[in-house]
């Protein structure tokens, strides 16, 4: 095995002053499998952040494909050349003799981060979109095999460029069906993998606590298809526990079976419809079970055979705390459960809440509630849903799905909660995509120049220049493809941009900079937004030219006075140093005076609320509810002015409990929170071109918020979005051309 690597060159001799040790593992075939103990290494090392893909996010990122190839890299991490400063610490030791890797090992716990990262580079701009990576394995899915053709060659030439290698035996290319981390993909949905399940089948009854966590762990893989699997599988954990002595009764038998029988019986798992769900038309259907074992709660939508499917399951066990909670309170518990759980598929979309505990109807009506469901009830603003009262039917709706489909609910049974207008008007997102990105090619056709470009590229050109009108030099075939029914612009090797029309590109300044989530941002910004996935020629001389004529603009816009910088604070990381300030707007309609401003200084992500007044206790439960607590983002150091409504004891207090430093700014200076300052300024620019009516500022600043976070930072380079989150924001011009 040694001398195999070593003429393979993965491994060379070492002198290296580290030394892990070897680990033989016995294979099920008999042979064996060499695994180095890099335990101790990983306390020491570096850890690569990038993150990995959420396998259930990219399960529900296929809706409407239908064909499938999926591709499984020759020896991996093999593939990736370490630095020669790294190759040291790689080294392990077998009998008297010491050996360093040349490639990325298999155990070092940063590899999986740094494969990655190396596979989404190559990759490139089609990551999200019809190809799907987690560390080695790919899937390419498309909705016709035409353009499934297109995605497999494109990436095939991308890999191929890197210089990695593929595995032909773990190929399988243009499918209806697939294996994919586990679960067989097909253009239904998605579902259990046959070995899986026949594996689970054959388990035998646990006889100690290491065959009951093999178990758990088997069957816990599916535990998305499977209603209130933490109430299913509580009897069971609740032997896994140190505390408890191993006893094997009825619960434990019930359970047992239950589970695999559940697992053996899994429904296909469909894809969700956005489109219908967003217009009303099939909303997004979630039906909860709460219990004091557990809540549970099933995600399902109507389909063309006029029943509803289930998209996913999820449940969660009960704090001992929550145990402990009144029925009312837990039934609303597992509701926001769901919701929160299911957050990334429903959120802007209409949602409908099935429960068969009518009391809970009240969480929507009521105004003088309990704290806790007065929390609960302001967060449901967020989702918006309608809240339905079944009688009796919600848990067998919710079993009846468990197993694949079930007819839908008769009116009769049902009682409705609607959502009272906590938060005022906000006005109306326009529906649809106003660019269809199917006709630019035909448009390009027609116009001088690109008409050239794409009749040599269709007749198999790659390489050559096109004389273009105003272009001196004209432009090269080498930077251009024809992918689907598109023209893109290929310069940037990690990206391909559309190229617009002309009869589009004032229609489109014209949404990037006045758009219903745009935010009238300068030029450059425009242009770093614009430049992620379009192209045309001259467009900052055309973006500069729409900005200085935009008469909201000249009219908000002031003039800033140059001044000498300060020293800024250094981050490194997310949520390191989150700065805080209020801005004084006026008395609005709906009776808020300021916007309390916070802002990451490492990702420059921010947020602004409206509040009534700047007493401590309206300021900091602003910051616990949509900032600290409410979306998780307690930050290590908190910088604001020295104002009473930020140094209190009420911050004091909230510091303490959640570990976080409190710093102020010295003197008078507002600059001292430069960060923070620049961007009360964005968010009143943007607010006050937006808005027509001074009075009615608060509608606007969720918009705000929202056109400041999705473009491009010049600072960091991404957007605010991006950097906080991992992903892009989806709306506005991000939406246009994902057809």
């Amino acid at each position: 095995m040694i001398q195999k690597m070593l003429s393979q060159r993965v491994i060379r001799e070492s002198k290296s002053p580290w030394a892990s040790p070897v680990v033989l593992v016995k294979k099920k075939d008999g042979s064996v499998r060499m695994c180095i103990d890099y335990r101790k290494v990983n306390l020491l090392i570096k850890y690569n952040a990038h993150p990995l893909p959420n396998i259930e996010t990219t399960l529900l990122s296929l809706a409407g494909k239908k064909v499938f190839t999926t591709f499984d890299l020759l020896a991996g991490y093999w593939q990736l050349p370490l630095k020669e400063e790294s190759k040291e610490i790689t080294a392990f030791a077998i009998g008297s003799e010491l050996f360093e890797w040349n490639v990325l090992p298999f155990g070092l716990a940063t590899s999986p981060a740094i494969f990655q990262a190396a596979m989404e580079c190559v990759v490139g701009d089609l990551l999200g979109t019809c190809v799907f990576v987690y560390v080695d394995d790919l899937l390419i899915a498309s909705e016709n095999m035409k353009e499934h053709a297109i995605h497999v060659q494109t990436i095939l030439e991308r890999i191929e460029k890197s210089g990695m290698k593929l595995k032909a035996s773990k190929c399988w290319i243009a499918r209806e069906e697939v294996d994919y981390l586990g679960h067989m993909i097909t253009p239904e949905g998605v579902k259990t993998e046959e070995a899986k399940v026949d594996k689970m089948k054959k388990f035998a009854r646990p006889e100690d606590v290491k065959q009951l966590q093999s178990f758990l762990g088997l069957v816990g893989y599916y535990r998305n298809f499977i209603m209130s699997y933490s109430k299913i599988a509580y009897p069971l954990n609740f032997l896994t526990s140190k505390k408890n002595a191993w006893v094997w009764g009825t619960e434990q038998e019930n359970a047992f079976v239950q589970l695999k029988s559940s697992v053996c019986s899994a429904p296909v798992l469909r894809q969700p419809d956005p489109e219908t769900a967003i217009s009303g038309a099939r909303p997004y259907l979630i039906y909860t079970d709460a219990s004091r074992q557990g809540v549970g709660a099933v995600l399902a939508q109507e389909a063309n055979d006029g029943e509803q499917h289930p998209i996913a399951f999820a449940s969660k066990s009960l704090t001992s705390a929550e145990t402990r909670y009144h029925i009312t309170d837990l039934e609303a518990l597992a509701m926001m459960f769901a919701l929160r759980r299911f957050r990334t598929i429903i959120y802007g979309s209409q949602v409908i809440v099935f429960t068969d505990h009518k009391p809970l109807i009240s969480l929507m009506r009521g105004s003088r509630l309990a704290d806790r469901l007065m929390r609960w009830s302001i967060e449901l603003i967020e989702f918006n849903p309608k809240i339905v009262s079944v009688k009796g039917k919600a848990n067998v709706v919710a079993d009846a799905l468990s197993r694949g489909g079930c007819p839908l609910i008769d009116p009769d049974d049902m009682e409705t909660g609607d959502m009272p207008n906590i938060i005022g008007e906000v006005k109306m997102i326009k529906e649809g995509n106003k660019f269809d990105t199917s006709e630019w090619l035909g448009k390009l056709r027609k116009e001088e120049g690109w008409s050239e470009v794409i009749e040599r590229l269709e007749n198999g050109e790659k390489t050559g220049s096109v004389k273009f009108p105003g272009i001196r030099k004209g432009i090269w075939l080498d930077n251009y493809m024809i992918i689907g029914k598109s023209l893109r612009n290929t310069e940037d090797e990690n990206c391909s941009r559309l190229v617009v029309p002309e009869e589009i590109i004032p229609s489109l300044i014209k949404e990037a900079h006045e758009g219903e989530l745009a935010g009238h941002f300068g030029t450059e910004k425009m242009i770093r937004q614009l430049n992620k996935k379009f192209f045309w020629l001259r467009m900052r001389a055309r973006v500069e030219n729409h900005v200085k004529s935009c008469q909201k603009c000249l009219y908000t816009n002031d003039y800033t006075k140059m001044v000498a910088p300060l020293t800024p604070y250094k981050t490194e990381y997310p949520l390191q140093i989150v700065a805080c300030d209020l801005i004084d707007v006026g008395l609005s309609t709906q009776g808020n005076r300021y916007i309390l401003s916070i802002i990451d200084l490492f990702t420059k992500y921010g947020i602004g609320v409206p509040i009534p007044d700047k007493k401590g206790e309206t300021v900091l439960k602003a910051f616990i509810e949509r900032w600290a607590i409410g979306e998780g983002r307690v930050p290590e150091v908190l910088l604001t002015d020295q104002g009473r409504e930020f140094c209190n004891e009420h911050f004091q207090k909230f510091a303490e409990l959640v570990q976080m430093k409190h710093i102020t700014t010295k003197g008078y200076d507002s600059r001292a929170n430069g960060c923070v300052e620049r961007f009360n300024k964005t968010l009143m620019h943007t607010i006050k071109k937006q808005n027509a009516v001074a009075a009615e500022w608060d509608d606007q600043v969720l918009f705000a918020v929202y056109a400041y976070n999705s473009v491009v930072h010049k600072t960091t380079g991404d957007s605010p979005m991006f950097l906080m989150y991992g992903r892009d924001a989806k709306g506005g011009l991000e939406k246009i051309g994902d057809d």
